[in-house]
């Protein structure tokens, strides 16, 4: 089983899903906690987290996805730090934007529960437009990060070595 592991590991689309998934998951929860402890609105709590994991999700890349053998580099960074920032801050805010303010508008207190949890459904319609601005920005950040940050990578380790 952990051969099988380490050779699905080899895939760099896998290891962008694995790092993806947890950076995803770190940026909608620093969202909720912004919203939730500052009140700030959706769209700039969401530039606040977003901001936040991008920095993240770039070293994560640069060693884990791309396995970039050199140090982290300012120039890199920046670049990485532009083609995120346009395809999850603009991209993210816009859907969330239109999401929570034009297309589904619920009051504020409501509330639901779910699993003897209660929950604003202010707050689920927040996670619900989060979930489809990270569908949207996902294509976009792959196909720049291969072909425009980390574009110095081998190709050969999105091939599965058998043996």
């Amino acid at each position: 089983m952990l051969v099988f592991v380490k050779k699905i590991w080899e895939f760099r689309t896998i290891r962008f899903m694995v790092v993806g998934s947890f950076n995803t998951l770190f940026d909608i929860s620093l969202l909720l906690a912004i919203v939730k402890l500052f009140g700030l609105s959706s769209v700039i709590a969401n530039s606040i987290s977003v901001t936040i994991a991008i920095s993240v999700s770039y070293f994560l890349n640069h060693r884990i996805v791309f396995r970039q053998k050199d140090g982290f580099l300012i120039r890199q960074y920046i670049r990485f730090f532009l083609i995120t920032g346009i395809g999850i801050i603009l991209i993210q805010d816009a859907v969330i934007y239109l999401v929570t303010d034009k297309l589904w508008i619920i009051d504020k207190a409501r509330v639901a529960t779910l699993f003897g949890q209660s929950f604003h459904l202010k707050i689920l319609e927040l996670l619900a437009a989060k979930l489809i601005a990270v569908v949207i920005g996902l294509f976009w950040n792959f196909t720049l990060y291969k072909y425009a940050v980390f574009k110095d990578g081998s190709i050969k380790e999105d091939r599965l070595i058998v043996g």
